[in-house]
């Protein structure tokens, strides 16, 4: 009998546990636009120091105070403090889980904004190598198809963005082909208007 009561209060933590994350990843996702530190505070509740995808999430927040003013225009000059805990969270979540496409592209973002092109260029090559893959390590986030494939098109514009920087128009161009190939085939994008990021 005891061993039964054991297991039915170990299951019911474990389903609070689960709706505290996930309502706090809703109260994220609600904010993370428009207030970087609500939406940072609502996932610091959580054990986060060993869960790659909250640290992700984090790090992202810290970028976006580093690239964005509150009212949501883009900084003049990064702010470099901000990058580099941005730098510290994705690290350790990288460390954590290498080959999910959601932390390399976040990773890829950081190290861009930092002007290392070249990690950046490692992170958003990986997530094209890895590609389509439907393994749940790839996709830590738990993304819909459609999020991925979205990933995966964005990271060729990041590629045709790096190259660009770098007066490398050749592979610039072949790397914004491919992303315009992806809109073609109704793949979403975060870059709208487009004609603001070219």
């Amino acid at each position: 009998m005891k061993k039964k009561t054991k297991t039915k209060n170990t299951t019911r933590a474990a389903a609070r546990k689960e709706a505290t994350r996930e309502a706090a990843l809703e109260r994220y996702s609600d904010l993370v636009c428009t207030d970087s530190l609500g939406a940072r505070n609502a996932l610091l509740k959580l054990p986060y120091r060993n869960d790659a995808y909250l640290l992700s999430c984090i790090a992202l927040t810290y970028r976006d105070e580093a690239m964005f003013f509150k009212n949501g225009r883009q900084r003049k000059h990064n702010v470099g403090a901000k990058l580099l805990v941005a730098k510290k969270y994705i690290d350790k979540a990288f460390r954590l889980m290498p080959d999910c496409r959601d932390l390399l592209y976040t990773r890829g973002n950081i190290h861009q904004a930092m002007d290392d092109n070249y990690t950046a260029f490692d992170c958003f090559i990986k997530i094209l190598d890895i590609g389509k893959g439907k393994q749940p390590a790839l996709n830590c986030s738990g993304s819909e198809s459609w999020f991925i494939e979205m990933l995966i098109n964005d990271a060729h514009f990041e590629l045709y963005r790096i190259f660009r920087d770098l007066d490398n128009m050749r592979l610039a161009k072949r790397f914004l082909a491919e992303y315009k190939r992806g809109l073609k085939k109704g793949i979403s994008t975060i870059y709208k208007p487009l004609e603001q990021f070219l």
